[in-house]
């Protein structure tokens, strides 16, 4: 079976409100850590065990060259919004959160895996980031997601070699 990063041209998009977000230029990792949480049992008191514990995902930062597509800012904004209206209904807080997609491709253009991350927020959104004088830099825009959790798609298979 090929690795990954065997494929030549591997590519990536992002998918939420059903759409693919046009220009991500980056984004990752995604991670999830489970705690180590040490014990030692009543019967052998001189010996720590190990158990795990709570598990989190960390926060997912997405990249692109900044555009006219009001995408990112959109997201981040409705935050924004809610904070200043007081009390939000309770539509209004589930607006908020999204499932994404991360498609990756390879050089084909065939779809060769998928992760669904789950109700997600933007934490941080940065509109103009890295901007240097002493260089031609491309102006990025980021947005910072915090998750709930994500899961690898099984449905789809990689094409054959």
């Amino acid at each position: 079976m090929p690795q990954l990063g065997s494929y030549d041209g591997l590519d990536f998009r992002v998918k939420w409100d059903g759409k693919y977000v046009s220009g991500v230029s980056r984004i990752g990792p995604i991670l999830r850590t489970t705690e180590v949480t040490p014990f030692r049992a009543g019967s052998a008191p001189a010996v720590e065990s190990l158990s795990p514990g709570a598990t989190t995902f960390q926060p997912i930062t997405i990249e692109r060259p900044r555009t006219l597509d009001t995408t990112f800012e959109d997201w981040a904004n409705l935050l924004v919004s809610l904070n200043n209206l007081g009390a939000p209904e309770p539509a209004q807080t589930s607006s908020f959160r999204k499932n994404i997609t991360l498609d990756l491709y390879n050089g084909a253009g065939q779809l060769i895996l998928s992760f669904n991350i789950y109700q997600c927020w933007p934490s941080s959104y940065e509109p103009v980031c890295n901007l240097e004088t002493d260089s031609p830099a491309v102006v990025l825009e980021r947005l910072t997601l915090q998750n709930e959790g994500w899961a690898r798609d099984t449905s789809v298979v990689p094409p054959a070699s």
